[in-house]
């Protein structure tokens, strides 16, 4: 199955995805936290160049957030085995 991102289903004019300042992440954050692709999203993130990581990913404005990414990541990760081999 294909789970697409709900930033690929967004208008012209919805948030902007590479925005240059903190003050303008929320609106593209806010989308990424109901997106059934988020996860994937923050992997993908992690695996491009250091050079090609900015904009927002999964929630976080990257560069400056991608410590906090790796994080999410891990939590993420972590809890999903947990989950798997709970009794």
């Amino acid at each position: 199955m294909i789970v697409v991102g709900l930033c690929s289903s967004q208008s012209d004019d919805g948030p902007n995805w590479f925005p240059e300042r903190s003050e303008d992440v929320a609106p593209a954050a806010a989308v990424c936290g109901e997106c059934p692709s988020r996860l994937a999203c923050a992997q993908a993130a992690l695996k491009l160049p250091r050079g090609l990581r900015w904009g927002v990913w999964a929630g976080f404005w990257l560069p400056a957030e991608q410590a906090a990414l790796g994080a999410w990541i891990s939590s993420c990760v972590t809890s999903d085995v947990s989950a798997r081999v709970a009794p």
